[in-house]
């Protein structure tokens, strides 16, 4: 699916390094973080893994992201914080600094103010103090252990087929869009309510519109989606729900 926001842990690239980690353990986080540091440039893939593996670091060291947490990332800190020392976080902090001033993925973002601001508070994330981390008990974590189905997802690409626009499952009751080009992008509108109730079409190449059901409540509805260079107008459309005739 790409990218689809600004947090570090808003990409496909960061979720399937978390399977790396759990296979590795400790060897994924030194080898990703002493690559990146060292590296004049790195690829979008070593720098969205090494954000996530700074991440893990932050969080093993009870200084996490604030919001929820991949599942996998909880886990893992749960069982192997203890692994965590000093050490890694001055070398965590080292490569984000690189992401930050030489890298693929910088250039991706066009050194976007929302993204620079999560870099910075990631850096000092990992320069504060170690706190205790709180353990989840045994129950959580098998269940957060378990199996998740990828999420459900239907996709309308634009007229010229350079954009696409993905409407995501979130869970049952919740879904959101987002809108990609080739090298990333965000969303633009989610809204509780199944991700089959929503409609979407493109009115031509810069034009999104939006069909959602009237009564839903509203978490994000942009009115445009720009990454880099690219602009789309969203619109959106409420409908009504059907009434049964008797």
């Amino acid at each position: 699916m790409g990218t689809w926001g600004h947090g570090n842990f808003d990409n496909d690239g960061a979720h399937d390094w978390l399977d790396e980690l759990h296979d590795k353990g400790v060897a994924a986080i030194r080898s990703v973080l002493g690559r990146v540091a060292r590296a004049k440039y790195s690829d979008v893939d070593d720098a969205q893994a090494a954000l996530a593996a700074a991440e893990v670091v932050a969080a093993a060291r009870g200084n996490p992201r604030p919001g929820r947490q991949p599942d996998l990332l909880a886990v893992w800190v749960d069982d192997h914080s203890s692994e965590i020392v000093d050490a890694h976080a001055e070398l965590a902090a080292k490569a984000v600094a690189r992401v930050r001033e030489s890298s693929e993925l910088r250039e991706l973002w066009d050194a976007e103010a929302k993204w620079v601001r999560e870099i910075e508070k990631l850096i000092a994330r990992l320069g504060a103090k170690a706190k205790r981390v709180r353990v989840k008990s045994r129950k959580n974590a098998a269940r957060a252990r378990t199996v998740f189905e990828p999420s459900p997802t239907a996709s309308v690409r634009s007229p010229n087929r350079s954009l696409t626009a993905t409407v995501v499952g979130h869970d049952v009751k919740s879904c959101y869009v987002i809108i990609e080009a080739r090298n990333g992008g965000g969303s633009v509108f989610a809204a509780e309510c199944r991700y089959d109730a929503i409609a979407m079409r493109w009115l031509d190449d810069a034009t999104l519109e939006i069909t959602y059901p009237k009564r839903a409540r509203l978490d994000q509805h942009d009115p445009t989606w720009q990454f880099r260079r690219r602009r789309v107008a969203c619109v959106y459309r409420p409908i009504a729900p059907r009434t049964r005739r008797t």
